[in-house]
């Protein structure tokens, strides 16, 4: 029998990868940033932890090393974005453990969290035809700009308007 172990499994998502692991026949390990307690998908996995948030890139890596090998897990899946941008880059000390981490390796991760360079990347390889990708800086869109997509944090746009 495989080990998986699941993070964020008080996200949207774990439910149903969770039920897909279990039909599998997978052995799940669960955990999250939040007690147990408050997770209705906590009483599903076969073991579950409160994680050290991913935002503590070094110590959560350590955490989640410590229960590969203690756990036995051969699979890592991390369901939320921060906790990809972490995992991607320490694939091969996870592996060195025994324990495949199930992200695209860094330099793709890396280009995909970047909505300007991946738009950037893709026309000028001409792959796709892309939604016009502008920064905001110094920029006012008209109407012929529409529909595209910035990549910036709003909070900060918003922020920096006020």
């Amino acid at each position: 029998m495989k080990t998986t172990l699941l993070t964020a499994v008080g996200s949207a998502s774990a439910a149903a990868v969770l039920d897909r692991l279990h039909t599998l026949g997978h052995r799940v390990v669960g955990c999250d940033i939040y007690p147990r307690e408050w997770n209705n998908v906590s009483c599903k996995v076969d073991a579950i932890f409160q994680a050290i948030q991913a935002a503590d890139a070094a110590a959560y890596a350590m955490q989640l090393l410590d229960v590969v090998k203690r756990e036995h897990v051969d699979y890592l899946i991390p369901l939320t974005d921060v906790e990809v941008d972490v995992l991607c880059a320490m694939k091969e000390r996870f592996a060195a453990q025994g324990c495949l981490v199930c992200t695209p390796d860094e330099p793709a991760t890396r280009l995909c969290r970047n909505k300007l360079a991946m738009t950037e990347a893709l026309s000028a390889d001409g792959l796709c035809c892309t939604i016009p990708t502008i920064s905001p800086y110094g920029w006012e869109p008209k109407e012929k700009d529409f529909p595209c997509c910035l990549s910036v944090c709003m909070v900060a746009v918003a922020r920096d308007r006020l």
